[in-house]
């Protein structure tokens, strides 16, 4: 086990037992267990597509997933005479 992977296991486990969780351990190794599924073929769609350094191109794709979208509302003045 990566030690990336450990501590990303960890911060899970921790979070869930913040949050009350039941049975940690099991639902961050079920929740990473789909997350490495989905990477391997993500890896294996972007080989049979002739892609290059597929495995940093799919880590990139998942990096820029998990980082929180805000949702930005930009207030536009009204222009003068629209009512």
């Amino acid at each position: 086990m990566s030690e990336a992977y450990a501590e990303r296991r960890q911060k899970m486990i921790d979070d869930c037992e913040q949050n009350n969780g039941i049975d940690c351990e099991r639902e961050a190794d079920i929740e990473l267990g789909t997350y490495a599924e989905r990477r391997q073929k993500m890896i294996d769609d972007c080989e049979q597509n002739n892609g290059i350094d597929c495995e940093r191109e799919v880590d990139t794709e998942l990096g820029a997933e998990a980082i929180p979208r805000r949702h930005v509302v930009h207030a536009v003045p009204r222009a003068h005479g629209m009512r």
